[in-house]
């Protein structure tokens, strides 16, 4: 016998995050923008990572640049990033964001246009119990890369975990979750009445 389940594991635990996301606009890594600022660096080999991710929460941790477990691949010819990323987040209240945040020097242009193929925590249930349904991978393809590239993405999201019991008496933790989502045009850092925000909940 199997048995799936909502629960809520020690409150004390941590979740895995698995994410992977490509932004076909923004480079992986930039060597011009610190060739122009710093002008007596000659080698590519001191180009400035752009694309990274931030983690914080109410507990007090603040990373940015989080570079543990990460892996960016070059797309569109040089021009885009795929990042992909392990981490572990703490469960509480909080956020994780891809950003240019600890980039040395900011690119001239920054578009954050993307599409995400995997957003998931916890364990892969659908890999080990493919006839499990659910949202589990809710914003899988959720294609962004037609957006404005003046804008930022939020993606507010709501998490319940759910737990496989299988016979042999193994669990499996994962994590379904729905979504919402607000863009930001940010026109020399003045927000005023640009946001446009989508307030249904997405699964």
């Amino acid at each position: 016998l199997t048995d799936l389940y909502v629960d809520n594991p020690s409150p004390t635990e941590k979740i895995t995050v698995f994410l992977n996301i490509s932004l076909p606009k923004l480079p992986c890594n930039d060597c011009k923008t610190l060739l122009r600022q710093w002008i007596t660096i000659i080698s590519s080999d001191f180009c400035s990572s752009v694309v990274g991710l931030d983690i914080q929460d109410e507990n007090g941790r603040h990373e940015v640049g989080h570079i543990a477990d990460t892996e960016k691949t070059d797309i569109n010819e040089g021009k885009g990033c795929n990042y992909a990323a392990s981490f572990i987040i703490n469960k509480v209240p909080g956020n994780f964001h891809v950003s240019t945040h600890a980039v040395q020097v900011q690119p001239d242009d920054i578009n954050m246009s993307h599409e995400i193929h995997t957003l998931r925590f916890g364990d892969n249930l659908q890999t080990m119990e493919p006839h499990i349904k659910g949202s589990f991978n809710s914003l899988a393809n959720h294609d962004r890369t037609g957006a404005n590239g003046k804008e930022s993405h939020d993606y507010i999201m709501k998490i319940v975990p759910t737990v496989f019991e299988r016979s042999s008496s193994d669990e499996i933790v994962a994590y379904q979750y729905v979504y919402a989502h607000k863009d930001i045009i940010n026109d020399h850092g003045d927000y005023g009445d640009n946001r446009v925000e989508v307030p249904d909940w997405q699964a």
